[in-house]
């Protein structure tokens, strides 16, 4: 069901990133000089989620191993509920689990942390970068009909960038699901199967 929300997830990138840029081209042609401040914003979108990538791919990858870890624990722990209670295992397989959900823990306050510091360092750099659009005119002695456009445009900068950052990050997400899910196709074929055929 995840793989599903892929088409809507690049609509919504591809939707953000082009609103983000034609919301620059804007507030340029309304304001040529205040173009450096526009590209660090645009830039910012691009470059951080890139800057991160590596680091949330492996956070990602290891809390989604965890969670299909516990995910088995459980069907195995229902499977043998029986026999667990037989022999009295109850207290190992609670310790079992609740390592398995240690890490799982771990791995996703890892992932979570990293991601709010991108999402972070973007939405600052937006709002440093929307404030100094409108500062600069002002100071420059701007009109005041431009101004309130200038305005509105500069503070949609950092919302749309952590807009677009948001979809990218949840496309990583659907990557790596996908790349688990189809792994079993492209596994090689074990060697049990080949000697039986030239048996």
């Amino acid at each position: 069901p995840l793989l599903r929300e892929v088409p809507a997830l690049a609509s919504r990138a591809a939707r953000g990133m082009a609103t983000l840029v034609a919301t620059g081209v804007g507030i340029v042609w309304l304001d040529p000089r205040s173009w450096p401040w526009v590209m660090g914003a645009v830039v910012s979108v691009v470059v951080f989620p890139y800057a991160f990538r590596r680091a949330l791919a492996e956070s990602v990858t290891r809390m989604r191993t965890h969670a299909a870890a516990l995910d088995r624990f459980h069907l195995d722990a229902l499977l043998g509920a029986v026999p667990v209670r037989v022999h009295g295992a109850e207290r190992s397989v609670q310790r079992e689990h609740e390592g398995l959900l240690v890490e799982w823990g771990r791995a996703a306050r890892t992932f979570h942390q990293k991601s709010a510091a991108s999402v972070t360092l973007q939405t600052a750099v937006g709002t440093i970068a929307a404030a100094a659009i409108v500062a600069t005119h002002v100071m420059r002695g701007g009109g005041l009909g431009p101004l309130l456009l200038l305005g509105y445009w500069a503070q949609r900068l950092p919302a749309l960038g952590t807009e677009v950052t948001t979809a990218l990050t949840s496309l990583r997400e659907m990557s790596i699901v996908a790349a688990r899910a189809f792994a079993p196709l492209s596994a090689p074929e074990l060697a049990v199967f080949s000697d039986r055929t030239t048996s």
